[in-house]
């Protein structure tokens, strides 16, 4: 049943590739795509109405996929789950996650710390010892 259902969905929807860059913000769509070509025509041929116009409805497709995006984050918050809420936070904020722990898989990295580090005591005990006690 399984290949049945997946060889229908091959033959009966087209792949579509769609192309994201990583300078768009995360509300950015197809629709202010669309919007912020269409605007460029009349500005190209220098007709302020149309041009003006074009503005105008480039700058209401941003105001409604930036209210859309944000009732999307804001529905994260109302579901009660601290995972997606996390994940809408470092959205906002642009924060990006860090991986695991500061050693890794490099177990001897302690150790080379360790004795960096100890080689300062180990010249203060020597210094000390040095010193000679009246």
């Amino acid at each position: 049943m399984i290949d049945f259902v997946s060889k229908c969905t091959v033959e009966c929807w087209p792949k579509k590739t769609i192309r994201v860059f990583s300078n768009w913000k995360p509300w950015m769509n197809h629709e202010v795509h669309s919007q912020l070509k269409a605007k460029t025509t009349p500005y190209n041929s220098n007709d302020p109405k149309r041009d003006k116009k074009a503005h105008h409805d480039l700058r209401k497709a941003i105001r409604n996929t930036k209210r859309k995006y944000r009732d999307k984050l804001a529905s994260k918050y109302n579901r009660l789950n601290t995972g997606q809420e996390w994940q809408g936070l470092n959205t906002i904020t642009g924060c990006k996650v860090k991986s695991g722990s500061i050693a890794g898989d490099n177990v001897v990295l302690p150790d080379k710390l360790n004795a960096f580090y100890a080689r300062f005591e180990q010249k203060a005990n020597r210094a000390m010892k040095s010193v000679p006690s009246d």
